[in-house]
């Protein structure tokens, strides 16, 4: 070995050594600022949908830039680390080829028993990076609706209305609904009888929507006048009127419970009929008879 070689040499070899260690902990130094500066950018730099005025933007912010720094940061750390170890190695003569082909083994093996590891993590990283959903936030992750309560780089929980805690795989998630980003939109199909006025009909539930619109009670929750968009469908039982109203996120669910209640007290003040499925059934109350005997037919017997 090269220690053993001469004195010149070993001290050439330590000093070799020792810059390789200095070299390692600048590049540490330097990564790690860089990786602190581009997370910071990137949570800093994510376009807030329009309405979105939630209090927590900042915090969630530096939540998002704090995780994928250390991520990034251990990542960097390990790559820089295995590389100095390495040039140590080769500096005091170990041959490197045998060792790097059993690391290249041992990382296909791992590639290939921890896919779906890896796929875990890169979906939480691009995740948090382009921060499509966090903490706090009511959530449609393919057809469970919940409330988040945990968001990792692995896996993501949600707390559903009956309060069972679904814990969901990040590289299984195909898509997401977040239902508190930007604005809401409450949409009311309301029935009402082929034989009212549907003119008037539309009139009164506009006013009974807007009457919640000036309501002190919902002041900030409707983001925009009640739009009566006319008559969507003309059913077997009812004839529907669509009435829409724009509302901040989260808030379209309360908004539509309150209007169907005033829409329905003022419908009911103006006799218009809010109709339910009707049938109409015929009983027969004489016997049937038949124009033709049926005719009988017999089995034949047994070896005829």
């Amino acid at each position: 070995m090269k220690l053993l070689e001469g004195s010149p040499e070993v001290v050439a070899t330590i000093l070799r050594i020792v810059g390789v260690l200095f070299l390692a902990l600048v590049a540490k130094k330097v990564v790690q600022r860089l990786i602190d500066r581009t997370t910071l950018r990137i949570a800093a730099r994510t376009e807030k949908a329009p309405g979105d005025d939630r209090r927590d933007a900042r915090q969630r912010a530096a939540e998002r830039a704090q995780t994928l720094a250390g991520v990034l940061t251990a990542l960097a750390a390990v790559t820089i680390w295995v590389l100095t170890v390495l040039l140590v190695l080769g500096e005091v003569g170990v041959n490197l080829a045998p060792l790097i082909a059993g690391l290249g083994i041992v990382g296909v093996a791992l590639g290939f028993g921890a896919q779906s590891l890896v796929s875990d993590l890169v979906s939480g990283l691009f995740m948090l990076a382009e921060d499509q959903y966090g903490v706090g936030d009511l959530l449609d992750v393919d057809g469970t609706v919940g409330t988040v309560e945990h968001v990792g780089l692995r896996t993501t929980q949600i707390r559903t209305l009956d309060g069972t805690l679904w814990t969901v795989r990040n590289g299984e998630i195909s898509k997401t609904g977040n239902f508190n980003r930007g604005w809401g939109r409450s949409v009311l199909d309301i029935g009402v009888a082929y034989g009212c006025d549907l003119r008037h009909a539309q009139e009164v539930i506009k006013t009974a929507a807007e009457e919640a619109y000036e309501d002190p009670a919902f002041k900030g929750v409707v983001k925009g006048e009640p739009e009566v968009w006319g008559v969507t469908d003309l059913g077997d039982d009812a004839v529907a009127v669509r009435l829409v109203c724009t509302t901040e996120a989260g808030a379209q669910w309360g908004l539509g419970r309150e209007l169907r209640l005033r829409i329905k007290e003022a419908l009911d003040r103006e006799g218009i009929e809010i109709p339910f499925p009707q049938r109409t059934m015929w009983l027969r109350t004489e016997p049937a008879t038949l124009t033709e005997p049926i005719p009988i037919v017999q089995a034949a017997p047994a070896g005829a």
